[in-house]
């Protein structure tokens, strides 16, 4: 069963520890490399500001291992060696649909989200084979 939304957004926190996710809507059968690489994106992202053209292009590494050691040794055989195409498939599906249905994305200009996107898939698919090596350690770990 797949969150299919999984981000910090939709989780409650009380005193540091999640007490409850929120947000079924989009819950379906999957493989669980989908809700893996959603929310290693999600969960591993870095934002300065409230303008994506300032967003940094890489991803915060003790968070994204973090993630990965929530999963656990699962994590492996849900074929990690495909986790940053997938990181960066999940982040395009997730700003685009939006902009082509309605040209927007969050009721704002398109175009500082599509640069990030397309800055943030450049860096993802140039450190896939770090990000590979540091999610099987930390899937490893968990």
């Amino acid at each position: 069963m797949l969150h299919a939304d999984w981000h910090p957004g939709n989780m409650v926190f009380r005193d540091g520890t999640v007490a409850a996710v929120l947000d079924f809507d989009g819950a379906r059968l999957g493989p669980v490399l989908l809700d893996i690489a959603s929310g290693s994106l999600q969960f591993s992202m870095t934002r300065v500001g409230v303008n994506p053209d300032d967003w940094p292009d890489g991803l915060d590494a003790h968070r994204f291992a973090a993630f990965l050691r929530g999963y656990g040794p699962e994590a492996i055989g849900a074929g990690l060696r495909s986790l940053p195409a997938m990181m960066g498939a999940a982040l395009v599906g997730e700003v685009v649909a939006p902009v082509a249905a309605t040209g927007t994305f969050a009721g704002r200009d398109p175009g500082p989200f599509l640069r990030m996107v397309c800055r943030k898939t450049a860096w993802l698919i140039e450190n896939a084979s770090k990000l590979e090596s540091l999610a099987k350690r930390s899937a490893r770990a968990g």
